[in-house]
């Protein structure tokens, strides 16, 4: 009963912020001339780890200071709420009709809730196994902890890009820049993107865990063991998370559902455990960790 308390408090408080920033950071980019899909999902996947663990550390103190009798009575309440909100949304539809047949159909509420929530769910169970690879691998990484600052590096790079280039293979297919499962000069051009991300972020992702570790004063392998270790794990990052975003886009689009409903979610949840993985790896080979 407490977690699930947890798991809706925290949720609503995560949305409260992250909605309205969502709204302002799209219409903001597009008015200085900005690729929302350049900016929004990077940029949101960041803050929303923030915000989301913030939200919980919230939640979870405001869980524990009410009795259990009023924990049930506070999550009877926030179910009618969500109840009541779906049955005003309702109502709202009927009395706009008309106005909704002219809206494409996968904008509306109910295609697009329709199309996520399974998604939600498996992203769900997949972010289960990242956090198994780190729990399995805790021990040996104590040896080095200097490594422990480049986890998070990696699990934010691996959302980041796979976040921009779903974003924007969701909307080249809408826009029929591409068609699916065929290879042509955009999806060319992103994959020279995705070099140009692979050389520009390794050597900074390795010499920030560097400075982070000296500041700290942890054990940490030599700078250029690091750039080994980021060099080789960006780079199964980033062209993994090209062609992994080419393939659900074009999967998704090809059974009829939004791309833009089921790529971004996919694909941050199957690139965190690609990231960790291939992080756990790149160390074992370039150190002596096991």
């Amino acid at each position: 009963m407490h977690l699930l308390l947890i798991a809706f408090l925290a949720a609503l408080l995560a949305q409260v912020f992250l909605q309205p920033f969502t709204l302002f950071l799209t219409f903001a980019s597009f008015n200085k001339n900005l690729d929302p899909d350049n900016i929004v999902a990077p940029l949101l996947g960041m803050l929303g780890d923030v915000v989301s663990i913030i939200s919980i550390f919230i939640a979870s103190i405001i869980v524990r200071r009410i009795p259990f009798e009023e924990n049930w009575f506070l999550t009877l309440s926030i179910l009618s709420f969500i109840i009541l909100v779906k049955v005003r949304t309702k109502k709202k539809r009927k009395r706009k009709r008309k106005r909704r047949e002219t809206f494409p159909l996968r904008y509306r509420f109910k295609s697009i809730i329709k199309q996520s929530i399974g998604v939600l769910y498996l992203c769900g169970i997949l972010g289960v196994f990242s956090g198994l690879i780190l729990h399995y691998k805790e021990k040996s990484l104590m040896l080095i902890p200097g490594l422990l600052i480049l986890v998070p590096q990696v699990i934010a790079k691996s959302g980041s890009i796979g976040g921009i280039f779903g974003a924007r293979f969701s909307s080249g297919m809408h826009l029929g820049f591409f068609t699916p499962f065929r290879i042509n000069r955009y999806l060319m051009e992103h994959l020279l993107a995705a070099c140009g991300f692979w050389i520009a972020i390794s050597p900074v992702a390795a010499y920030v865990t560097y400075i982070g570790a000296l500041v700290t004063g942890v054990a940490i392998p030599s700078l250029l063991t690091l750039v080994y270790i980021t060099g080789f794990t960006l780079f199964v990052i980033v062209f993994s998370s090209v062609i992994l975003d080419f393939l659900l886009a074009s999967f998704s689009y090809r059974i009829g559902t939004d791309p833009s409903n089921i790529v971004i979610p996919l694909i941050t949840s199957i690139g965190d455990i690609i990231g960790v993985f291939t992080l756990m790896y790149a160390i074992s080979l370039f150190t002596s960790i096991g």
